[in-house]
Order: C-alpha cells, then structure tokens, then sequence
C-alpha cells in the first residue's frame, strides 16, 4: 500500500493537489494549521504552516514550503523565483521575522523541504549542505519527501474507520 501512495503523491502537482493534502495531514497529526495554502497574497516562501508538537516532542512551529513531484537541479535552484532554494531564503528573510503569530514566536522553527517524490541523487549533497549552513539552535529544517508523506498519511489518515462495516474484517483478512 505504502508503495502505491508513494507513487501517487510523486506524480501531484503542487498547486490545489500535493498542498491541499498537508494540511489536512498535519490536522491528523495533531497540528493546528495557522496558513493553508492560498492565492492573491505574497507567500513568502510557505505554503502551509502549522504549531504543535509531533511524537511527542516540543512545540515547534513548522512551515512547509511545497514543490511538485521530485526535488531536481531546477526545483532546486532554478531560475524561477519558485524555486525551492530560492523560498527558503525567503521564509528565512522575511517571514519568519513578520508572520509567525506573536504567541509562537517563542518556539522554535522547523522549515520543512516537502515534495511528492525524493531528491534527485545529482544535488543530494547540496541540500544537506545547504541545511547544514543555516541550521542554528531555534531554526531546523526537516525533509518532507514521499516516503515520508506516505508512511504519515498510512498512519494518520488511513484508518479501517474509513472502510464501511463489513469491509473491516477484509481488510485485516488481507
């Protein structure tokens, strides 16, 4: 099943598909979503954001900033503004200092890199390069990648609840 949804989450788009499943993902995780994805406003960078605490864990803050199927050189670091590189600059520049609601601004910040597929093996080496030199002790990053989103929706999302009554004892059956 994980395999299945591994490869329906890489083949999303970003827009209105891969970033109208997160929130409510990180909804199911507990999270308390404060931006869903949107149009007519400069993002700076995010996509979606949200407070909370995963596995336990502290409370952090989480912005995601979304890009469609597998994190290439030109996803990466293109030439468009909406490249990924370019949006954490951003959310590292200007939104974190001016969005983040007053109440979290104690909290730390996790920027998640999330994409429907995996990075590519030519510029693996330059995104944990780039983590590496702009992590500090409140701002982390994490990598949101397909494996990831599926193993997350299978736990959160995919529940026998969502199968009528006499599917139930199929589906453990199978």
């Amino acid at each position: 099943m994980k395999k299945m949804l591994k490869e329906y989450l890489a083949s999303l788009k970003e827009r209105d598909e891969l970033d109208v499943i997160l929130p409510d993902l990180l909804s199911q995780m507990g999270l308390n979503v404060f931006i869903k994805p949107s149009r007519g406003f400069k993002e700076y960078g995010v996509d979606v954001a949200a407070v909370g605490s995963i596995n336990g864990g502290s409370e952090k803050v989480y912005l995601f900033s979304v890009k469609e199927k597998n994190l290439t050189r030109s996803t990466w670091i293109g030439d468009s503004p909406q490249s990924l590189r370019w949006s954490l600059d951003q959310i590292q520049d200007s939104f974190i200092d001016s969005r983040i609601p007053l109440e979290h601004k104690d909290k730390p910040v996790v920027i998640c890199l999330c994409f429907g597929g995996h990075i590519s093996t030519g510029i693996g080496q330059e995104v944990r390069g780039y983590i590496r030199r702009n992590t500090r002790g409140d701002l982390s990053f994490e990598e949101w990648n397909g494996d990831r989103l599926a193993s997350l929706i299978l736990k959160h999302m995919f529940t026998e609840a969502l199968f009528p009554v006499g599917w139930q004892p199929l589906l453990h059956k199978s």
